[in-house]
């Protein structure tokens, strides 16, 4: 709301029964709540507005969005002065961390209307327009020494650290595989990239500058994101290839007669269920997909045999491991088969029933 623009603008502070005889007394009948309605042209219209007060909205006519009809500052509320970025943020691109640390910022932060001061004395909207804000900077000023304490350390690791995760991101951005990014996400990639490195020459021209180090450390986080993600798609996007290559490999060699055929009709990509459960029955006969909703508890006191049957499982995946299932009192081994968990029950390792005739071709897509 525009402080021109505001159709009132009010005071309000709550006063204890000693508050409510004092107004009396000084000729201002009052309840528990005492209101001082400002004058748009009077002298305290623009010390009200820096104050920052509450603005009130309104229902529109038309069923927009709320409309601001007003502002009101409640005096005496709690004051508490909160740090912003008190440590660095972790960055992680592509399962390596680096740390950046944004600038420190204080906030001040005012408590519920609910927690204010009750007032044992009527006091005039100067005075208590005066009251909150020698309150604020009396908050404000409280908080210093600790904050400049806070400043001088995220100047300290500027210095040490941050050159290093800078030249990290950078790196990280360099070594993504381009060939599985699309060109806008390229695009954004280079921006990036030319924006960081750009802060980061000017930081080299300016070290002691608090504000180049604010803003090569806002670059910093804004730009590890970007590559990150740019990172994780490209990751994905490869591994979906090197799996569909290794599928066709696979399926042309040992597959099915209804993979094969997927093959050659240029289906593979929409085959790929059938590829991983033929490939898993071949490979790892016995085993069968984790269901999503499955949930097991790590086993305790385990016996001898679930023991050897672990021993067995872990010469065929390294990952397994003994989990057990409360449902049915089960004990299972889990592990992975091409990127995906895989589980068997731990009797079936040792003594496997007999083996499933799989009818691929008669499985429906």
């Amino acid at each position: 709301m525009s402080v021109d623009s505001a159709p009132f603008a009010r005071i309000e502070c709550y006063l204890s029964p000693a508050g409510i005889r004092d107004a009396i007394r000084k000729g201002m009948w009052s309840s528990e709540t005492a209101t001082h309605h400002l004058d748009p042209n009077g002298e305290l219209w623009d010390q009200f507005f820096g104050l920052e007060p509450d603005i009130e909205f309104g229902e529109s006519r038309f069923d927009e969005e709320p409309v601001a009809v007003g502002a009101v500052l409640i005096v005496g509320r709690p004051l508490e002065v909160r740090f912003l970025n008190e440590s660095p943020d972790v960055m992680d691109i592509d399962w390596e961390y680096g740390e950046a640390w944004q600038m420190p910022k204080r906030a001040l932060v005012i408590g519920d209307p609910s927690n204010a001061r009750r007032f044992d004395t009527y006091l005039t909207a100067s005075e208590l327009l005066k009251y909150e804000s020698t309150a604020r900077q009396t908050t404000l000023s409280e908080s210093e020494a600790s904050f400049d304490r806070l400043l001088d350390s995220w100047r300290t690791w500027v210095g040490e650290h941050g050159a290093k995760d800078v030249e990290w991101v950078l790196s990280s951005a360099q070594s993504i595989d381009r060939d599985f990014v699309n060109t806008q996400r390229a695009s954004d990639l280079d921006d990036v990239v030319v924006a960081l490195t750009r802060s980061f020459e000017e930081y080299e021209k300016a070290k002691t500058e608090d504000v180049i180090k604010a803003e090569l450390m806002q670059c910093l986080v804004a730009s590890s994101e970007v590559i990150a993600a740019v990172a994780a798609e490209s990751k994905e996007r490869a591994g979906k290839t090197r799996e569909m290559e290794d599928a066709k490999l696979w399926a042309s060699e040992y597959g099915s007669t209804r993979l094969q055929k997927a093959i050659q009709l240029g289906l593979l990509p929409k085959a790929m269920g059938v590829y991983r459960d033929e490939r898993r029955h071949a490979e790892r006969p016995g085993w069968s997909w984790m269901p999503r909703n499955e949930e097991f508890k790590d086993i305790v006191n385990p016996n001898e045999a679930d023991l050897d049957a672990l021993a067995i499982a872990r010469t065929i995946d390294a990952t397994s491991q003994l989990k057990y299932r409360s449902n049915d009192r089960s004990v299972w081994i889990t592990g992975f088969f091409l990127s995906r968990r895989v589980m068997i029950r731990a009797s079936h390792v040792l003594n496997p029933p007999e083996p499933h005739v799989y009818a691929f071709d008669e499985e429906p897509f």
